[in-house]
């Protein structure tokens, strides 16, 4: 993985762009849609392009790298979840939710229900619920008053009337104290009611509740007045009861209050294995943050969520929290971002013996969340497998859209959304039915964004595969607003298998349909990875990925996910290693779109080389409303070994636009008379060790900022910018230096040095990408600089060349 220092990258305001577009920004009044049932629709043709794969003439695959146990170096661990403190929620479904270490605890205004920790292996929750059920003065029972709920710091208070319930809640263990505010006139007795498929009995110091895979202490309960003096207290089981007695020989002579304090731990026999995975990772509206989330397996029935935001990759204390700490099981969490509230939204498939979606939203930067949201029931079929798209733009109002599978039959599954405001509550009027045949579509992945402005075509791009014979790529785009703007088509029916498609979001652009990509696995007995440019639904552009990349294509290439910065496309997907479906390691590529073909422009670079399996990475670029083609990408992927998963997380610096290249310093061609220049530079002159040249500033189209710079120039010489089709890595002999130049030329501009240096263009002058006329999309071009030299130097000719550039133009 590339070092993030010292890396110096111009921004710009895409926003500035389009700014006179926002007044107007208004949506479109959503249609309330029927779930009306439609035939499945067979292609007229086969759409897509030929399924063979056309291996490189001559291609010898290379020996794999001997691999070492453990990390490559360039990812992080996430560590799991941050323990460090106890953690208090309230999701909306009226209780207090606490999560230690070892358990999580949920509270109502009646009881309390102790869940411990067993380990991701345990086959369910062994939870114990307990509830004080009478308390009795000599032989009297005394009336509880109307419970209360409160919390204060890491107590939680359940108010009585005739005796108050705190529980001190640590990483470990929950301390649940009953405290008397006054002596009792006589023998106390209360009685806790408990409920749990544990089998409980009394032990040596206190009650066991024990379960094949562990359980839970309660640990002998102990009286402690105001003056420190302590009593242990006999505790006893009486049926579904725990009675515990207070003598009035204690009491009679006790400081008030008067604690009585049971301690309830918990033990796994199993030393308390912890799984986590399914990552997502978003985008947010600082450049090098975003935000993951994974599950956590608490138990095989019972999954929770976990979001924490990044630094380059890096996890950022004190900003993790729990999505879900319930004990209803979130599947497979997705997140996006939107700017305007500076909120997350996460959503997840939650299944007890049906399936919804549900969403929460919390503030980017923090742990404040807002309540849970039910998105969609299982009234019209179960639901599953959601994505969720944000908006990156300022322009208010923006929203989130969701997708997800819903299951009308056995063999019919569709693909139906719903538009989302900015704390993850309902908008729009009602279910958007993107796909609703009789076909079976599922797994939709929906665009990280919309894409910057202008408004009018910002787009989620959403994909999904269709089983039929084979499995195929179909997809739909959906405006900002909500509104179906391109219906459902087919990206790819050939008779090859396609599985696991993404799509990206749209690249930056002012006028007409913008490109997006759309990438998947094809099996052509192994698996590789391919991608399709689109613009609406027409593709314009495919190409074998894993062919293009030239290396490692007889591995399996699977599980692609792609995302751009609104410039180039950068996408991850694992990839096995000699063979081994259990050892699949990482990989990241760059790609961008020159209007005619996609072209690789760094290929296979490994983010994660270890030996155990790593498979399902994410994706998400530094897009928001103030960074027009930040080059970092957030990561997050699933690393497991054996039954142990963990998430890793990580930042890629995308390949640069601009590289300098055909040097004159002796590493390509030589210099005509043996005038070896400085190292980076051209060949040398009467003046200087060699003319060079740099680009400066951002090569878009959409925001020309690039510069030429020729410095070390003899100090008045008139100076020629031109740029051709192409450029050489070595150059030829041209005047006293080396020509690197393919292809047409233009001219550019002619300036003359100023104490040796000449720039185009300055300040107010005509961009290069106007002053040269570069189409739409363009690719890459070659710049140098010839300059006169008229000093009787190296060969008789009056001119010098600098080194090249080579600029990818991108929108």
């Amino acid at each position: 993985m590339k070092s993030l220092l010292n890396v110096s990258v111009p921004i710009l305001l895409a926003s500035a762009v389009f700014a006179g577009e926002t007044a107007a920004k208004v949506p479109g009044v959503l249609p309330w849609m029927l779930d009306v049932k439609t035939p499945a629709v067979a292609p007229a043709e086969a759409v897509g392009s030929d399924p063979t794969r056309a291996v490189p003439p001559g291609y010898v695959p290379s020996a794999p790298p001997r691999k070492f146990v453990g990390v490559s170096g360039g990812e992080t661990s996430t560590g799991g979840p941050d323990f460090s403190i106890v953690r208090f929620d309230e999701p909306g479904d009226g209780a207090l939710w606490v999560r230690g270490r070892a358990y999580k605890a949920r509270f109502d205004e009646a009881s309390t229900t102790f869940i411990p920790w067993l380990g991701s292996q345990a086959p369910h929750n062994y939870p114990v619920r307990v509830e004080l059920t009478s308390v009795r003065i000599g032989g009297e029972e005394l009336e509880l008053g109307q419970d209360a709920l409160q919390r204060a710091d890491d107590d939680v208070i359940l108010d009585h009337g005739a005796v108050r319930e705190v529980w001190h809640m640590g990483l470990e263990t929950a301390e649940q104290t009953f405290v008397l505010a006054s002596r009792p006139a006589g023998d106390l007795e209360l009685t806790l009611g408990f409920a749990t498929e544990l089998a409980a009995r009394v032990g040596t110091d206190g009650l066991e509740f024990d379960g094949p895979h562990g359980g839970v202490r309660i640990r002998g309960a102990v009286a402690i007045d105001a003056a420190g003096r302590r009593l242990a207290l006999a505790t006893r089981l009486e049926g579904a009861s725990i009675r515990i007695d207070l003598p009035s020989a204690f009491s009679a002579t006790a400081a008030c209050p008067i604690v009585i304090d049971p301690v309830y731990s918990a033990y796994a026999l199993e030393n308390g294995t912890a799984v986590t995975g399914g990552p997502d990772v978003s985008n947010s509206g600082t450049a090098g943050r975003w935000c993951a989330t994974y599950a956590f397996v608490y138990s095989a029935t019972d999954n929770d969520v976990w979001a924490q935001d990044l630094n380059y990759g890096q996890p950022v204390a004190g900003t993790g929290m729990w999505i879900d700490s319930t004990t209803e099981s979130w599947y497979d969490p997705r997140i996006a971002y939107n700017a305007v509230h500076d909120t997350y939204v996460v959503v997840s498939w939650v299944y007890n013996t049906t399936s919804k979606i549900m969403s929460r939203a919390h503030y980017a930067g923090t742990t404040s969340q807002l309540a849970q949201v039910l998105v969609q029931s299982a009234s019209g079929g179960d639901c599953y497998y959601p994505d969720i798209g944000g908006d990156p733009t300022l322009a208010s109002p923006t929203y989130f859209f969701v997708a997800w599978t819903r299951k009308y039959s056995p063999t019919d599954f569709d693909i139906h959304g719903r538009l989302l405001n900015w704390d993850g509550t309902l908008a729009g009027g009602g279910i958007v039915y993107i796909e609703n045949s009789s076909a079976a579509d599922s797994l939709p992945r929906v665009s990280k964004t919309d894409g910057h402005l202008p408004y009018a075509t910002q787009r989620w791009n959403v994909v999904w595969a269709r089983t039929n014979a084979t499995v195929d790529v179909y997809g739909a785009q959906i405006g900002w607003d909500g509104q179906i703007v391109t219906p459902a088509f087919a990206i790819d029916t050939t008779s090859a298998n396609d599985a696991n498609p993404s799509a990206s979001s749209v690249l930056d652009g002012a006028v007409g349909q913008r490109p997006w990509m759309v990438t998947f696995a094809r099996d052509h007995g192994d698996w590789d990875v391919e991608a399709r440019v689109l613009t609406g639904s027409s593709i314009q552009g495919a190409v074998d990925v894993s062919v293009r990349e030239y290396s490692a294509i007889y591995e399996d290439q699977r599980w692609p996910d792609v995302d751009t910065n609104g410039q180039r496309f950068v996408l991850t997907y694992s990839e096995t290693y000699q063979g081994n479906p259990a050892d699949r390691d990482q990989y990241v590529a760059t790609l961008h779109w020159n209007g005619t073909d996609i072209v690789v422009d760094e290929p296979h670079q490994n983010i994660d080389f270890s030996s155990a399996d790593s498979t399902f990475g994410q994706i998400a670029g530094g897009m928001n409303d103030g960074s027009q083609g930040y080059p970092y990408y957030g990561l997050a992927w699933p690393r497991y070994s054996g039954s142990n998963g963990d998430v890793w997380t990580g930042a890629y610096f995308e390949s640069p636009l601009v590289t300098n290249t055909c040097f004159g310093d002796g590493s390509g061609s030589f210099c005509p008379c043996g005038n070896t220049g400085a190292t980076g530079h051209g060949c040398a002159n009467s003046a200087t060790s060699g003319a060079l040249l740099d680009a400066v500033g951002p090569p878009f189209l959409s925001a020309d900022g690039l510069v030429l710079v020729a410095s070390s120039l003899p100090p008045s010489a008139a100076c020629l910018f031109f740029q051709g089709a192409g450029i050489g890595s070595t150059g030829t002999v041209f005047g006293d230096g080396l020509r690197c130049i393919l292809g047409t030329t233009l001219r550019v501009a002619t300036r003359t040095a100023t104490n040796g240096v000449a720039l185009y263009p300055a300040a107010g002058e005509t961009p290069i990408s106007v002053r040269v006329a570069l189409p739409a999309d363009t690719g890459s071009r070659g710049y140098q600089a010839w300059y006169r030299n008229s000093a009787n130097f190296c060969t008789p000719a009056s001119f010098n060349m600098t080194n090249g550039v080579r600029v990818i133009w991108v929108r």
